[in-house]
């Protein structure tokens, strides 16, 4: 599966301006667009007219082809007109004539024109550059008619320096007069009907106004859509964590004595009252008017004469009867059959 960012942005996705390789990109034309006539410019700075060029499919996504020529003009801007800078592009070239890539200025002008352009038979790729004549600087590294190439310069114009590289291959070359500025257009292909037309198919176009280093631009190599990256938020549950027993040693602390607080005598002023006079209370005598109570008339209550009973005499109870376990013996008699009868004396 490929990663996320290797994989061309959907139409309206933004530039991760965090992201490290978004630093000094000021041209970003990602070619998503699938239609019209013009290319647009996801740093909001250049957009690009489409003269010549076809819609189409490539690895990615959409591409801008034509088997003639392309010719895409992002006009003339000071963005371009830097020292240090780099171009990156992604290609397929259809035949194997000279081919001019992407530059600013044609090659007719002589008033400091540069450009990625491949050259003729071997379609390598080489650095032109026209001060007060053309000097071009090859690359050493060749393509291959309908193959995709990742092609990428960068300028150090200082230090004179070109980093080129074609897919995996890299090559480091000196660079010729420092570049000055020029009215001519920033563009894509070349508009000339006979010669150093690029037909073929573009997939991507970037420009920084710095030399990338040629780790970022490995990188943009292995995943060209890098700075559309958005980093992903993760939620992370930790197991339990079992800590074993902490033994603290004891802590002595020492004792803490306190002054004694001496309040001075609190002195209230005695509180003197009014004597309070109450009036006198007057009653009045209260008169009862006298009771009459009706005569009472005792109730006598006449006894019946009690009633004598005489003794009263109980029968004896007999003991109960308990029949003898020997039946066959006599009352008074032994086993033997002898009287046993105590004898008076």
């Amino acid at each position: 599966m490929r990663k996320i960012c290797h994989q061309k942005p959907l139409l309206g996705q933004q530039v991760n301006w965090t992201h490290p390789l978004a630093r000094g990109l000021v041209g970003c034309w990602v070619i998503n667009e699938g239609s019209g006539s013009s290319l647009l410019d996801l740093t909001n700075n250049n957009n690009g007219d489409i003269t010549y060029g076809d819609w189409g499919s490539g690895d990615e996504g959409f591409v801008l082809k034509d088997t003639d020529r392309i010719w895409v003009s992002m006009g003339n801007s000071d963005l371009f007109d830097v020292a240090d800078h780099t171009i990156v592009c992604k290609m397929r070239a259809d035949t194997t004539d000279r081919k001019a890539l992407v530059g600013k200025g044609p090659a007719s002008l002589g008033n400091c024109s540069y450009g990625l352009w491949l050259n003729a038979t071997t379609l390598e790729l080489y650095w032109y550059q026209n001060v007060t004549g053309h000097e071009n600087v090859l690359s050493g590294l060749d393509a291959t008619v309908g193959s995709w190439y990742f092609c990428a310069v960068a300028v150090e114009d200082v230090s004179n320096v070109l980093r080129f590289r074609l897919n995996d291959l890299t090559s480091v070359k000196t660079k010729p007069d420092t570049i000055v500025p020029n009215a001519s257009d920033f563009h894509v292909g070349y508009d000339n009907s006979t010669q150093y037309k690029f037909n073929g198919e573009i997939e991507f176009l970037y420009f920084w106004n710095r030399a990338l280093s040629a780790e970022e631009m490995a990188r943009l190599y292995r995943e060209p859509y890098a700075m559309f990256e958005w980093p992903r938020m993760w939620a992370v549950v930790a197991a339990p964590t079992s800590l074993p027993p902490t033994s603290l040693p004891p802590t002595s602390l020492p004792p803490t004595s306190l002054p004694p607080t001496s309040l001075p005598p609190t002195s209230l002023p005695p509180t003197s009252l009014p004597p309070t006079s109450l009036p006198p209370t007057s009653l009045a005598p209260t008169s009862l008017p006298p009771t009459s109570l009706p005569p009472t008339t005792p109730v006598v209550t006449t006894l019946a004469p009690l009633t004598t009973i005489g003794p009263t005499t109980l029968a004896p109870t007999p003991a109960p009867t308990t029949p003898s376990p020997f039946p066959f013996l006599r009352r008074g008699h032994n086993f033997l059959g002898v009287s046993v009868r105590p004898k008076w004396h």
